[in-house]
């Protein structure tokens, strides 16, 4: 998808999402994600199932669940991960490390994750992608992750694009992480027949 269409299918998405935290609410009870999951992987798995059949619940977790939600996620595709503390996180949540088997040539690879979960409707902008850079000064043989619930505005997109940062950033938005929660390997939430 091109930039500027995957901008424009964004744009109308986002003003479908305004008041999603309201929609979800009252379709699924008030706080229901947070009922869920406290933290482990069977509560987690039971937000992802849920997540499938409403993904607009997305918007009404706390950042915390969000962050465990991503790592959750992220193992489920066969990552190592470590969630970091909720304070002092030195601006990375998640730290992911490939699944590369003792058979692999290639070293294994890390990756620092910076979660934001805005208010729906509110991009993640340039900034907050420089800070992530920043970070990642400190590792410089990671690779950094910022995703959001939300989306990225055109010039965060084309700053992590650039020559220098291009296969060192990637920026994962909401229509990612509905791809990972329908990837992710678990009961399906359709009854069998």
């Amino acid at each position: 998808i091109s930039n500027l269409r995957g901008d424009a299918v964004a744009i109308d998405c986002w003003s479908l999402l305004k008041n999603a935290r309201t929609q979800a609410q009252v379709l699924l009870g008030s706080n229901l994600a947070e009922r869920l999951t406290g933290g482990d992987t069977a509560h987690m798995s039971k937000l992802v199932m849920k997540l499938r059949d409403h993904p607009l619940l997305l918007s009404t977790l706390s950042w915390r669940k969000v962050e465990l939600l991503i790592a959750e996620l992220m193992k489920g595709l066969g990552y190592t991960v470590d969630v970091t503390i909720p304070t002092r996180d030195k601006g990375r949540d998640v730290v992911l490390f490939g699944a590369n088997d003792r058979s692999s040539p290639l070293p294994r690879q890390k990756y620092l994750v910076e979660v934001k979960h805005p208010h729906p409707g509110n991009p993640v902008r340039v900034g907050t992608v420089r800070s992530l850079v920043g970070v990642g000064e400190a590792e410089p043989n990671s690779g950094l992750i910022l995703v959001t619930t939300t989306r990225f505005t055109g010039d965060a997109r084309k700053y992590a694009d650039s020559a220098g940062l291009r296969y060192r950033v990637a920026l994962k938005d909401y229509r990612d992480i509905l791809e990972w929660i329908e990837r992710y390997p678990g009961q399906s939430s359709e009854p069998q027949v």
